[in-house]
């Protein structure tokens, strides 16, 4: 592919390759990161599987773990899943996937059906894999692969990636100043959920637009006692203890 002008975000660099590519399936591939021997024969064994189940035309999804390593390839952490408490199976609920992504796009095979519905990406959408993670559990069927396909290599220069944990005074002090930041992934679930619903009403189910509509009418609003009776009616969070409870209250 030539040359051509920076587009400013990771986001509208991969979405321009999208568009230039009439391939049947789609990986991406990040400039640090690197694939595993079997990466693209194992994605594509359950892009094949979810085919023989849903069809071609359905948008399909594949995705897999990863093992983190520093700059010289040295294992950091066995699994970034089980590191960073990623639940995979929520791709399969588009009310928890609002809250957190699970796909990481350097794993990721997306089908023709699905990749020609990302082409259509707002730019409300915080990042592409994100924004195609929610196409899939919207429109489509998703499969989480328990391997890990690719050394996600960690250095200084990360603008994404693991956050460290050194247990240190100041990081702790970060993670509070991070837990702040909450607010900020809100209003970013916020703005996709209306970017969803605006661009795909028309081929989303009425259970997910009745979601959509109850999210963000009530999903940030000052009355707690009915965010949360919005958030239990359409599973947009798991309560399983107390401080899953505080969280969605905000407290």
């Amino acid at each position: 592919m030539p040359q051509g002008p920076k587009s400013g975000s990771a986001k509208s660099n991969f979405l321009l390759l999208m568009q230039e590519s009439p391939a049947p399936y789609i990986c991406f591939s990040d400039q640090d990161d690197v694939w595993l021997p079997d990466k693209v024969s194992k994605t594509k064994q359950a892009m094949e599987k979810l085919e023989s189940l849903w069809g071609r035309e359905v948008p399909l999804l594949v995705f897999t773990d990863l093992r983190v390593v520093d700059d010289h390839l040295r294992t950091l952490h066995e699994s970034f899943w089980v590191h960073e408490g990623i639940e995979p199976d929520r791709i399969k609920q588009l009310p928890l996937l609002l809250s957190r992504n699970v796909v990481t796009g350097c794993t990721a095979m997306l089908n023709r059906s699905l990749s020609e519905i990302a082409l259509r990406m707002p730019s409300e959408a915080s990042m592409h894999d994100c924004w195609i993670g929610l196409l899939a559990s919207a429109m489509g069927k998703a499969k989480a692969v328990n391997v890990q396909t690719v050394l996600y290599r960690q250095h200084d220069r990360n603008v994404v990636g693991v956050e460290k944990r050194t247990g240190t005074f100041s990081e702790s002090v970060q993670r509070l100043r991070r837990r702040n930041a909450r607010q900020v992934q809100r209003e970013v679930s916020q703005r996709e959920a209306e970017a969803l619903l605006k661009t795909h009403s028309a081929e989303l189910s009425p259970g997910h637009r009745d979601m959509l509509r109850a999210y963000l009418r009530y999903g940030v609003g000052s009355n707690k006692l009915l965010r949360a009776a919005v958030f239990i009616r359409y599973g947009l969070c798991k309560l399983r203890s107390m401080k899953d409870i505080a969280m969605m209250l905000d407290i």
